[in-house]
């Protein structure tokens, strides 16, 4: 997978993004084939970083949809996609655009991984972009103060480390 995104121009990452979601989300897709769509993500991310922005937070949602597979390699595929998506593959002006789709995978139709996923990239968000995470603290603090109460006890200590980090920033 990290040959194949160094070969994948800067120009071609929205159109790579697409097919990779694409794939990973198809209905019926096999766990090897969501797992190989979330670590080529992951890849493309980290080969393009910044440059790929636009298609790596397009992506956000599928790879939120795979943090909730029931297979444990797909989930963990996703979850690395999703931390270097929310780390270092986008720009710091690009990251108040992430906030609504960690926020949207909080809800509470959202599998209990995708809420964990979505609130520990949350934390992430707020170490490494403050000025922007501060802007949405209007938006973040309702949406992670109801996941608190979620019945999953890792909903919640998520949730709990998720508020302290961007409270504290």
């Amino acid at each position: 997978a990290a040959k194949w995104a160094k070969a994948v121009p800067a120009s071609g990452a929205v159109a790579a993004f697409e097919q990779l979601v694409a794939a990973g989300s198809a209905v019926g897709a096999s766990p090897g084939a969501k797992e190989g769509a979330a670590v080529a993500a992951a890849e493309l991310s980290r080969a393009l970083g910044a440059s790929a922005e636009a298609g790596a937070v397009a992506a956000l949602p599928a790879l939120f949809a795979l943090a909730g597979d029931k297979a444990a390699p797909v989930r963990a595929a996703a979850e690395d996609a999703v931390d270097t998506i929310v780390t270092s593959s986008v720009s710091w002006a690009a990251r108040r655009g992430v906030v609504p789709h960690l926020l949207e995978a909080t809800d509470a139709k959202c599998q209990w991984t995708t809420k964990v996923c979505a609130l520990r990239a949350l934390g992430e968000l707020s170490k490494n972009a403050p000025k922007q995470v501060a802007a949405a603290v209007p938006d973040i603090i309702p949406a992670a103060s109801y996941a608190v109460s979620d019945a999953k006890p890792q909903v919640k200590d998520a949730a709990m480390a998720a508020l302290s980090t961007v409270c504290n920033t």
